[in-house]
């Protein structure tokens, strides 16, 4: 079974998707945006191919990171909007 995984692809799109959603960090949550989609992509381009590709790992944590980071941009969207208002 180990021989049959070392003949499979790697997803590049799930790759894609870890990496910019790490970096979504340090980018002002752009990069969370591109992983967390990214990361739905390549899950599914994944479970298409009848796992003939590999890397659902990193698609899923993506996904997770990516979520993550689009939640703290929205609250800190929040934050600035709700401070806006309540400073006039």
């Amino acid at each position: 079974m180990k021989e049959l995984n070392r003949d499979l692809r790697w997803s590049k799109i799930a790759i894609l998707a870890f990496i910019s959603s790490l970096l979504g960090i340090s980018t002002y949550g752009i990069g969370s945006i591109v992983g967390f989609v990214f990361g739905i992509i390549s899950a599914r381009k994944i479970k298409r191919s009848n796992l003939k590709l590999r890397g659902i790992g990193f698609s899923i944590a993506g996904i997770a990171i990516g979520g993550i980071g689009v939640i703290f941009l929205l609250w800190f969207i929040i934050a600035v909007i709700w401070g806006m208002i309540n400073s006039r």
